[in-house]
């Protein structure tokens, strides 16, 4: 094995056992080194895993739609990484703390693609780290399954044309207000159909509508007008 696929080997590992006992690891060396294609590497060797495993692909999410959040990883544009359906849980559903390890919760709008049609419907990112900290680099953003913990969603309907408002409330409590364009996020599930192999049927999570928040105990709801709810608890 060549030294570059020492080191695709060293991470994949590390992340995959991180992963596993939802323990973070300090970053491996040389994470300054770790190319795009390393990266790259990297997260299909993990997605293999998953695969092997029983894991089966129904979509994508995009990442790093913010710019600030581009400006960040150094790069101009979002990325998308797969999701599979072990990442997914039902709405309603309950989440410990203990099974995460710095997560985020995230709004965003789903849309689902079915035979050349958008629906768009509540979304729910639940964005983990396996390495302390969030010290990661966009290469490694990508390896880490694309820094993704859990997903739900929520039902497909009709987009609306207008923009709606988005509320995230936590035990009742408001944590996010604001607009949300609908359209753009369907353009945004659109473009990556049209780059990657999303087949005839796809859930996309199309990024964060607010900033992401740390993710604590409670029962977390997010209402995206007429596109409808979302909920989840979350337990110590």
């Amino acid at each position: 094995m060549t030294a570059d696929g020492d080191t695709v080997a060293a991470h994949a590992d590390a992340l995959w056992a991180a992963r596993r006992s939802a323990q973070p690891i300090d970053p491996l060396p040389p994470i300054g080194g770790l190319s795009a294609a390393e990266g790259s590497q990297v997260a299909a060797l993990l997605y293999e895993r998953l695969r092997r495993d029983g894991a089966e692909q129904i979509g994508w999410k995009i990442a790093a739609t913010d710019p600030a959040i581009q400006r960040r990883f150094g790069t101009d544009r979002p990325f998308s990484a797969p999701v599979f359906d072990t990442s997914v849980v039902a709405a309603d559903s309950v989440i410990s703390l203990r099974s995460l390890i710095a997560p985020l919760f995230e709004t965003e709008v789903g849309v689902l693609l079915a035979d050349g049609h958008a629906m768009a419907l509540p979304c729910i990112e639940i964005a983990d780290c396996r390495v302390r900290d969030w010290s990661v680099t966009l290469p490694l953003a990508v390896a880490d399954f694309g820094l993704q913990g859990a997903m739900l969603f929520g039902r497909p309907i009709a987009p609306p044309a207008d923009p709606l408002e988005a509320v995230v409330t936590r035990d009742g409590e408001v944590v996010s207000r604001g607009q949300v364009d609908v359209r753009a996020a369907i353009a945004r599930a659109l473009d990556l159909a049209a780059t990657a192999a999303a087949g005839r049927s796809s859930l996309v999570a199309t990024g964060a509508v607010f900033a992401p928040v740390p993710l604590a105990v409670g029962r977390w709801t997010i209402t995206l007008g007429a596109v409808g709810s979302l909920s989840l608890v979350v337990t110590a």
